[in-house]
């Protein structure tokens, strides 16, 4: 099972994702609601911690491209951090981080979405 809970920021939202992201239409439907509903020019900035992901499925890398245009919208960003070394992997080889940045640590993600 999987699940999206949210925090809210001053200037940001972050977005930890859990669980196994198979690819379901009910769960990528779900990212992406979510997505358009948080995506405002006054607050466009978003990270996502994937600690707790074991798996994603080619669909919700799919759902994380669309949520990364939904931001792109209203002139924000989507910043990922914190995956495990398999998911960090699947980045890597889809070359997924050419379009969203992807770091280690919390740290490093806000230095990057602070950083316009």
């Amino acid at each position: 099972m999987s699940q999206i809970q949210l925090e809210e920021f001053d200037n940001y939202h972050i977005m930890q994702l859990k669980g196994n992201f198979s690819g379901g239409d009910e769960e990528n439907d779900m990212l992406r609601a979510t997505f358009k509903k948080i995506a405002k020019p006054e607050k466009n900035k978003l990270l996502i911690d994937l600690g707790e992901v074991n798996y994603l499925a080619s669909a919700t890398l799919g759902a994380l491209l669309s949520g990364n245009s939904i931001f792109k919208k209203v002139d924000g960003k989507i910043v990922l951090y914190n995956a495990i070394d398999y998911v960090e992997n699947i980045f890597n080889i889809t070359k997924l981080t050419i379009t969203i940045p992807y770091f280690k640590t919390l740290e490093e993600a806000l230095v990057e979405i602070n950083s316009e």
